[in-house]
């Protein structure tokens, strides 16, 4: 005979589906608050830029810089959902690492110039600066979930840093660990605040009324790509001193460009204990 569950199991187990029925309505809330916000700005610009584009008296120029609107908002919507499918296809453990070899360096370098010019277009009064250390910058990775990581990490200091100084920094030394941070002088983040971020739709201010825009998605698939490329993510920020996100991803080299590093490494700490 099957047993049945005593009275004190019963209530356990109600409190347990309230516990999750709460956790599920707050979670809703949250991505209504930020989905809604980001979904309806460039919706209004594309609307408002269609029906402008209408008006038979605009010149070139004018053209140009509405159909410059509607192309940069359709991409912010188009970005917005890319990064909602990617992260049902990780809620659903549906993605790969698609591993192949890249130019690390190349990688730095555009997206410093990427956000450099977007910095521009914001007319924020930011400094974006990089500083790279790379023995050999070609290595084998997921190169898109990377890139994609740093970016998020750029797009969450811009957002909350009016102005001062932005630092993307990466390191790829004989270890083969990418060490990476995104330093930033924003407004910080408190201790109590810190860990929360790193969940979905989740921001510092999830309020419909809040000055900064996103999704609360990034950081949240910022964290989800390095545990599936082994690698982690760690924050140092302090309210009101800024924040530094650092991120450590496992590399490899191919065989014949580890055996040159492994050569190189050996000649200098010979010359090194000469000297």
């Amino acid at each position: 005979m099957e047993k049945r569950p005593t009275y004190c199991e019963l209530e356990e187990q109600l409190a347990e589906a309230l516990r999750r029925a709460k956790g599920a309505e707050e979670l809703k809330n949250a991505f209504l608050a930020n989905i809604s916000h980001e979904i309806r700005t460039p919706m209004n610009a594309i609307i408002g830029a269609s029906d402008i584009l209408r008006d038979e008296s605009l010149d070139n120029e004018e053209r140009n810089e509405f159909a410059s609107i509607l192309n940069v908002s359709s991409r912010s919507l188009l970005d917005l959902l890319n990064r909602i499918i990617d992260l049902s296809q990780l809620d659903l453990g549906l993605m790969k690492l698609n591993e192949s070899e890249i130019d690390l360096e190349a990688v730095i370098i555009r997206l410093f110039t990427i956000y450099e010019d977007k910095i521009k277009v914001l007319n924020k009064a930011i400094r974006i600066s990089y500083q790279l250390d790379c023995i050999n910058p070609n290595i084998i990775i997921d190169g898109e979930k990377l890139e994609k990581s740093i970016s998020y990490l750029l797009d969450n200091a811009i957002n909350f840093t009016q102005s001062g100084d932005i630092i993307l920094s990466c390191s790829l030394l004989e270890d083969q660990m990418i060490k990476i941070f995104v330093k930033d002088t924003g407004s910080g983040i408190s201790p109590e605040k810190q860990e929360a971020i790193f969940e979905r739709f989740n921001q510092v201010d999830n309020s419909y009324t809040r000055k900064q825009s996103g999704a609360g998605i990034g950081l949240s698939l910022c964290n989800r790509y390095m545990s599936l490329m082994k690698g982690s993510i760690n924050l140092e920020s302090e309210l009101g001193n800024g924040s530094t996100f650092h991120l450590s991803v496992p590399a490899q080299y191919k065989p014949e460009d580890l055996e040159a590093i492994q050569a190189t490494t050996c000649i200098q700490k010979e010359n090194i204990l000469v000297e």
